[in-house]
């Protein structure tokens, strides 16, 4: 149901599919990652469709009103934001990242207190993933005689709280400075002495919670020997 003219204008972005006997839009196009440089979605043979484009987007807005296009500075945020949390997966932004991010954003036409704050909500949601992620290991500690003592149970609110308090909010500042990596994970090694000190809160190491403790170990590629003094050091701490 469209004019000569409309069809000209969505001719390059629709093809006729004889067996559906329907027009149908190509949709996918080739994207390359900046952060991982490697194809993301698409195909090499489709036009695509820019929501940006008035006409096409005023004729399908016109005649398909159950659809919902996004507007260009959501859909820019959503691509920015996309490519934050790809470079921030591993937990450890570099300075090349930072430098790439920003470059990302002028390309994008975005304002700089935008795109630093898209990162700082995301690099806070990655955080909180860590967080959550290391509180359900103290929790199985805790958990592994089948009984949470109580003083287990203050512990794992102290580790809550601790952790919430590391939480980079302002990740502008380390980008104004860029002398070295963001880290956003939590130190392994100081991880593994709360998990120790978790343990040792009813002063018995059962052998459930050394094979939690001794697979941490092997999952980081420690000796074996480092849980001796880790426990030792856990439990200096205590006192």
């Amino acid at each position: 149901n469209s004019s000569s003219k409309e069809q000209t204008i969505l001719k390059g972005h629709f093809h006729y599919d004889r067996a559906q006997l329907a027009y149908l839009l190509n949709d996918e196009q080739r994207y390359i990652s900046p952060i991982q440089r490697k194809l993301l979605v698409g195909s090499a043979t489709s036009s695509g469709i820019s929501f940006l484009d008035f006409h096409v987007k005023k004729i399908l807005s016109d005649k398909l009103n159950s659809l919902s296009f996004h507007s260009y500075l959501n859909e820019t945020k959503s691509f920015y934001a996309y490519l934050v949390q790809e470079a921030l997966v591993d937990g450890v932004l570099t300075v090349e990242e930072m430098n790439m991010l920003d470059e990302i954003a002028v390309v994008l036409k975005m304002d700089v207190s935008m795109a630093r704050n898209i990162l700082n909500t995301e690099a806070q949601k990655i955080q909180k993933n860590f967080i959550n992620e290391q509180m359900m290991v103290f929790y199985d500690l805790a958990m592994a005689d089948g009984v949470m003592q109580r003083d287990e149970a203050k512990f794992l609110v102290e580790m809550n709280d601790k952790f919430d308090a590391q939480v980079i909010h302002k990740i502008s500042v380390t980008m104004e400075h860029r002398k070295a990596p963001l880290k956003l994970n939590l130190d392994t090694e100081e991880l593994f002495v709360d998990m120790c000190r978790m343990v040792m809160k009813d002063g018995v190491l059962d052998n459930k919670e050394s094979d939690m403790l001794m697979n941490y170990i092997k999952k980081h590629g420690w000796e074996k020997s480092k849980l001796q003094p880790m426990l030792a050091k856990a439990m200096v701490s205590q006192n």
